[in-house]
């Protein structure tokens, strides 16, 4: 009799575990299913081999600009961008300039109506610009997230060891949203490089004293894309930087 009761409460134990295996199996695969529809409804770009940023799609979309997430990011997202940035980097060497087209408005939609002279004028004008950028680098060099008797939890870029620069940072996930005249400084084309999308852009100003005293604020931007590169965009030159650290 013990035997018997003991045969039929191990089959009770083995219908319920087979019962049980089977809805695990099938949990198991909707996890699976949701894990894999999630990871496509996801963006995620790798700063400098170090933090990854993932980003929900629905989060960038914009029906009128398109495909960009523009300072909607939360605190623990800008502090892991800029961690992967920390330390003092110096703007090196030259690297290469915006395109023509994207530099000059005039040029970015050539047409048979703009007559031969304009064009060559503008074309010059360019080529003034590229040279200009070559043999001027910029004696730049600022902190992230690192420098002396400063909080290093800042969000703000300290820039020539004199002031806090506040920054805007831009995710981009084509080419086709950065081709532009008005996106100028927020651009990775170039006829010198190509790079991988997506591209972060981190928006900050720079200090300029002109000769009335007058003080000028002009824009950088950090450029950190897919395939690790990182540059310093200003006034259409890109710019490598070196790491003082």
């Amino acid at each position: 009799m013990l035997n018997k009761k003991t045969r039929i409460a191990n089959l009770i134990i083995i219908i319920i575990f087979t019962f049980c295996s089977c809805n695990y199996a099938d949990i198991a695969e909707d996890v699976k299913e949701i894990s894999e529809i999630n990871d496509d409804n996801v963006v995620k770009i790798t700063v400098l081999g170090k933090k990854t940023i993932s980003v929900k799609k629905d989060r960038i979309y914009d029906d009128i600009y398109g495909d960009f997430l523009d300072n909607r990011w939360n605190l623990s997202e800008v502090d892991n961008i800029l961690f992967s940035l920390k330390g003092v980097w110096k703007v090196d060497k030259y690297v290469g300039f915006v395109d023509s087209s994207i530099y000059f408005p005039d040029l970015f939609d050539l047409n048979d109506n703009l007559e031969e002279s304009i064009k060559d004028e503008l074309h010059n004008d360019y080529r003034k610009k590229v040279e200009n950028a070559k043999n001027n680098i910029p004696e730049i060099y600022f902190s992230i997230k690192e420098y002396g008797g400063k909080d290093t939890d800042s969000n703000y870029i300290y820039v020539n060891g004199i002031y806090d620069s506040p920054i805007s940072i831009i995710l981009s996930l084509n080419q086709w949203n950065d081709n532009y005249p008005a996106f100028v400084e927020r651009t990775t084309i170039s006829p010198d490089f190509v790079v991988d999308y997506p591209t972060l852009y981190i928006k900050f100003y720079i200090q300029c004293s002109e000769d009335n005293q007058i003080m000028k604020h002009e824009t950088a931007t950090l450029v950190i894309t897919a395939d690790n590169r990182f540059y310093f965009l200003i006034d259409g030159a890109f710019y490598s930087l070196k790491n003082l650290n």
